[in-house]
């Protein structure tokens, strides 16, 4: 299925049902533990030694510097690392989110969960929404996001995608460039204020494409302009060579 969620995998959601009807429902304000247990993020990542089979002997011989990495509830395995890998746990990420946003911090949990059995996971924020001239909604969320097989980094990120399934997380930017991306090596809790400003920093985009919104929202807009608009998006763009020819023909003929 599209949604990659099989059936290893598990999330919560508060609001509205997801597209797909799956997940488990929660009132408003869960906070990320709560969230962790209801979407049924409580495994560990596991790492396990690596060997390969001597055709011609049949003995085993260890690979030195690779592991394997494997959930420990299903024992289902995840994805081959280096021995640096350092595995990052949902419930590190819960710990992370409550350091970064801090006591004062809004950290309502809408959605969390696991796709392709494991492999990404993640925690969507209820950062606040905006009506644009008070009719166009655009939501504000903060999405902490990770894989476990070592393709995907840890991700701390602002966004107005909804994430509920693989499509939306990756329209969310979870694989992207913007916002903090941490690799698992090292000391990922080193990277909590480089996390807060990170947030900071999308946070001033948002407000910034708010205002221009708004701005163009109330902007009315003339006859001349939408006719530039459709001779750009339409005749310029999509319309057939015959199409266009008569087109250009009708505005001669004006």
């Amino acid at each position: 299925m599209s949604h990659e969620i099989t059936k290893t995998d598990s999330l919560m959601y508060t609001g509205d049902v997801p597209w797909h009807g799956m997940g488990r429902m929660l009132p408003a304000h869960c906070t990320p533990t709560e969230a962790l247990t209801a979407a049924g993020l409580e495994w560990r990542v596991e790492t396990a030694p690596l060997y390969w089979p001597d055709p011609y002997t049949n003995a085993s011989h260890s690979v030195e510097d690779r592991v394997q990495l494997y959930r420990s509830d299903t024992h289902e395995p995840l994805g081959v690392v280096s021995k640096q890998y350092q595995p990052f746990q949902n419930s590190d990420i819960c710990s992370f989110i409550d350091a970064v946003l801090g006591s004062d911090g809004f950290a309502a949990v809408e959605t969390a969960g696991s796709l392709r059995g494991g492999r990404r996971v993640w925690f969507l924020l209820d950062q606040g929404k905006h009506d644009i001239a008070g009719v166009d909604t655009v939501h504000k969320y903060s999405l902490f996001a990770s894989g476990h097989d070592g393709s995907c980094a840890f991700r701390v990120l602002n966004t107005p995608i909804r994430v509920v399934c693989a499509n939306t997380f990756r329209a969310s930017g979870a694989e992207g460039t913007e916002g903090l991306t941490v690799s698992h090596r090292g000391n990922m809790s080193a990277q909590i204020e480089a996390a807060r400003h990170a947030l900071a920093g999308t946070t001033e985009l948002h407000k910034t494409f708010i205002a221009e919104a708004e701005r163009l929202a109330a902007t009315p807009i003339r006859s001349s302009w939408l006719r530039v608009f459709y001779e750009r998006a339409y005749t310029e763009r999509v319309a057939t060579p015959e199409a266009r020819r008569l087109l250009l023909s009708d505005r001669s003929n004006l």
